[in-house]
């Protein structure tokens, strides 16, 4: 079902800051507000903050960045150090990254045990219109789980 109205009211309430800069790496680091996730469940949004920050705060200011001056990538280094890579696989299912067999990038020494995960620019308009459309659950998506 796609997103109400009080929903997209909700996500355009939200303020993205940048959690700290790392200045010997000249690197940003961004993340979920650990502060915040009780405050998140009590909006009863079925979707994870960061996927909502994401697909409605974050691709709009990429997609400025291509018309302006242009870009056909957008990549982020995955910090996963888990066994099952967990937060490489958030990335590739919630927000469509994925790994490339042609694409690379240098990596700083901050990044090195990093995931290099990119999505191509056109994609973005298709994984946000997506995220909007089918932003609740229908009743048998519910049923099944």
């Amino acid at each position: 079902m796609r997103i109400t109205e009080e929903q997209k009211r909700i996500l355009d309430s939200l303020v993205v800051e940048r959690l700290r800069e790392n200045k010997e790496e000249n690197a940003l680091e961004f993340c979920a507000n650990e502060n915040g996730r009780d405050a998140w469940r009590q909006l009863g949004i079925n979707r994870k903050m960061g996927e909502c920050v994401f697909w409605h705060c974050i691709v709009p200011k990429l997609m400025k960045v291509q018309d302006e001056i242009g870009c056909q990538y957008v990549y982020l280094f995955a910090a996963d150090t888990s066994l099952d890579g967990d937060l490489a696989n958030y990335y590739k299912v919630a927000l469509h990254f994925e790994q490339s067999a042609t694409l690379g990038a240098n990596k700083p020494q901050y990044d090195f045990q990093c995931f290099f995960l990119c999505q191509e620019m056109n994609k973005l308009i298709q994984g946000q219109n997506e995220f909007y459309e089918y932003f609740n659950p229908d009743e048998e998506e519910t049923e099944l789980v």
